[in-house]
């Protein structure tokens, strides 16, 4: 069961931990009317789509949409990986890099 932790305190994101020992998708990923969030397993290459409930592989979906993580360089391992916008009217930058619809620029 999570634990609340006490007023003023960060904690890291524990994914609904109970909600994924019943095998259930963590709430920020079934409630999010847009289906922007993905949850899987990197080893086991899968992940799913709380809103469609579709099921693909996870290293298809970070090559195939340009998937990145923050902050390696710290040494933490991070393991939330984030897919730049898509369909935009205005460039996304980051690292240097700028997209728009898809196109790589400068």
């Amino acid at each position: 069961m999570n634990v609340p932790q006490k007023k003023g305190t960060i904690s890291k994101c524990l994914f609904s931990a109970d909600r994924l020992r019943q095998n259930e998708l963590p709430y920020c990923v079934s409630a999010c009317p847009n289906g922007v969030y993905w949850f899987g397993d990197v080893n086991e290459d899968a992940v799913t789509n709380g809103t469609t409930k579709e099921t693909t592989a996870f290293s298809a979906l970070i090559r195939e949409n340009a998937g990145y993580t923050v902050m390696e360089e710290l040494g933490t391992k991070p393991s939330v990986y984030y897919l730049p916008p898509k369909n935009r009217t205005t460039p996304f930058q980051y690292e240097g890099k700028t997209t728009l619809d898809n196109e790589n620029h400068g």
